[in-house]
């Protein structure tokens, strides 16, 4: 059964009916339901009967209460409704390390898989500034026995409180019409569109929403808002999520497994359970849908928190960045947009589907009418003396991992096991050795981060590496092109040359051989600008490389050839492809003695970035 098309418009739509028209409608909507086969079990859907005014203060803003929801309240007696997001680390700096973004068919070198259009798994590295003393009392308890469970399957990392887990607040919704009008504009009018979720606005317009509400709460309700304690200035704040915020939240936050995180394209379902359970898009059998779902008209996901498959896309903080060789890339540009619209196909709703919006096309501010939003609360990271000072001891402890280079640190664990041989003392002696245990784990830890990061880096320097050799094999090309055209302007040249002696040569036939080498020494200028181009841009690209070579200085050469090695054996495939990869890393690995030497990366000649390079012929008219 299809919802009308209210979502169009931020303006309010007042519906207006007698008694027997409400009464046909109610019949008709329960009638085509009945025949499509469906029904009115779920409580939001039999209040959500289309074309109906049943809108309330609850459908408009929370239609399925929970006990551990977070709320905020708005004007004209409307609230906004958030789930709790923790980070299942410990201490202030506890942050989890995962892969988001969509899987691709296509894999790199070492088996992971890419994307061809900049949007493939990435590493991602989250945490939060949030913590159980900046709640208000009210929500302490909810947050607290959350906090339990977490600690139940999760132990706490050396050297951090175990009392302390970061989290942030995520919308359990996006935002509807209802909130937008009561935030924006003082209507408190209720509506047959006030459940839908809010579109066709800006990115702008929603940093001004943010504004205005939290203006709002801060004069009239400010002990609402998670805050620090013995601080009376600084206080949390609403914004737009980050992307990886959004992602964590919508893949399930805390209520999935570390390890499930990043294996699912949404989160992991119940037995029989399907996408369409949870969101509304195009899902290539049903008739297109023409608008949106109202607020939580499906299952919320594992964390609480509905709608983040299709219904509207959702604004982020973030700026679209892209990935390249399983990294995010430096440049920045439009905002991201996440989570798909019900004009969608399964593949653009995934939770790490990613696509780029611009902020201002040349018309205005971009909107969308199935662009919506959902908001975030964090805070500053900073807030009191007594936190910076926390943040400053776990950071020291951060100080004590053991990086595989450190010889100075290698040291130390050797004196310290001599002073465990030499101590008599059975306290003192199973101290020591805690200390020794922990700092061999926190060894392991960095080590296996060090090598993860290697491993990227060597991506990198193939990637750059190809990159070189597809402008070295277009200048090639165009060596070729330019001594090919040269023979046939010289062949013009030497049959202009005899048209003295060739009377048969007719005045048409001479203007043709003129025009013919007109033509060939335009192709000749062209060649040479091309060429100008492929140099400047080879000269970039291996400046590039360079500084990628350089940044291995500061690794341990057993550990960086170690990792290379490991990638070259996981290469099994005979194809183009495998090989020329290989190829690429015994280049790598050539240049890569080069740093770990006494010489600059600067003596490396192009040769050794182009050994064995083939020409392919070029064939000219």
């Amino acid at each position: 059964m299809s919802e009308p098309n209210v979502f169009l418009s931020r303006k309010p739509v007042v519906f207006k009916a007698g008694f027997a028209a409400l009464a046909g409608v109610l019949f008709a909507a329960f009638a085509l339901a009945l025949l499509a086969g469906g029904t009115f079990s779920d409580p939001a859907s039999a209040q959500q009967l289309g074309g109906v005014v049943t809108d309330n203060k609850k459908a408009s803003t929370n239609p399925n209460p929970d006990g551990d929801d977070f709320e905020i309240p708005l004007p004209c007696g409307l609230s906004m409704a958030f789930r709790f997001v923790f980070i299942p680390q410990s201490g202030y700096i506890g942050e989890i390390t995962s892969h988001f973004g969509t899987a691709s068919k296509e894999t790199n070198m070492n088996g992971v898989a890419m994307s061809s259009d900049f949007n493939g798994k990435h590493p991602v590295y989250l945490g939060s500034s949030l913590a159980l003393e900046n709640l208000p009392n009210k929500y302490k308890p909810v947050a607290q026995r959350i906090q339990d469970s977490i600690n139940a399957t999760y132990s706490s990392e050396e050297g951090k409180d175990a009392s302390i887990r970061p989290f942030y607040l995520i919308g359990k919704y996006e935002v509807t019409n209802a909130q937008w009008e009561a935030v924006m504009n003082g209507n408190c009018e209720l509506n047959n569109a006030s459940s839908f979720p809010v579109a066709n606005v800006s990115w702008y317009d929603v940093v001004s929403f943010t504004e205005k509400l939290m203006t709002h709460v801060l004069a009239n309700n400010p002990e609402a808002l998670p805050a620090y304690p013995n601080n009376s200035t600084v206080v949390s704040f609403l914004r737009l999520p980050t992307e990886e915020e959004w992602e964590y939240a919508a893949r399930g936050g805390h209520s999935v497994n570390l390890s499930d995180l990043s294996l699912h394209e949404f989160f992991p379902f119940k037995s029989g359970e399907k996408a369409t359970d949870y969101g509304l898009f195009d899902d290539g059998v049903s008739p297109p849908n023409s608008s949106p779902k109202r607020i939580g008209s499906y299952f919320p996901n594992p964390l609480g928190v509905h709608d983040t498959i299709g219904n509207v896309d959702e604004m982020t903080f973030s700026t679209y960045k892209m990935i390249i060789g399983n990294r995010v890339h430096g440049s920045s540009g439009g905002f991201l947009r996440k989570g798909g619209s019900f004009r969608d196909t399964e593949k653009n709703v995934y939770s790490g589907a990613r696509r780029e919006a611009a902020f201002f096309h040349r018309s205005g501010p971009y909107r969308s009418t199935d662009l919506g939003f959902r908001l975030a609360i964090s805070s500053v990271t900073i807030g009191t003396q007594d936190r910076l000072a926390k943040l400053t001891d776990e950071y020291r402890g951060f100080n004590l991992k053991i990086s595989s280079k450190d010889n100075t640190a290698r040291e130390s664990m050797e004196i310290l096991n001599d002073m465990l041989k030499k101590i008599d003392n059975t306290v003192q002696k199973e101290a020591l050795r805690n200390v020794i245990d922990n700092l061999e784990k926190l060894n392991i830890k960095s080590l296996d981060r060090t090598k993860t990061e290697i491993s990227l880096r060597i991506s990198g320097l193939v990637d750059v590496l190809l990159d070189l050799r597809t402008v070295k094999q277009r200048q090639l090309q165009n060596e070729q092109l330019s001594a090919t055209v040269a023979k046939q302007l010289k062949a013009i040249d030497d049959m202009i040359a005899n048209f003295p002696n060739m009377p048969e040569i007719s005045e048409e036939d001479k203007n043709k051989y003129h025009l013919f080498k007109n033509q060939k020494t335009e192709n000749q200028k062209q060649v040479a600008a091309n060429n100008k181009e492929l140099r400047e841009s080879y000269s970039v690209e291996k400046d590039r490389y360079h500084k990628l070579l350089e940044g291995f200085s500061h690794y341990d050469r057993y550990l960086v050839f170690s990792e290379l090695d490991k990638m070259v054996k996981g290469i099994t495939g005979d194809d183009f492809n495998s090989r020329q990869t290989k190829f690429c890393l015994d280049i790598v690995k050539k240049n890569l003695d080069v740093v770990f030497s006494t010489r600059p990366v600067s003596d490396i000649p192009d040769s050794a970035l182009e050994d064995k390079l083939p020409v392919i012929p070029v064939l000219v008219n």
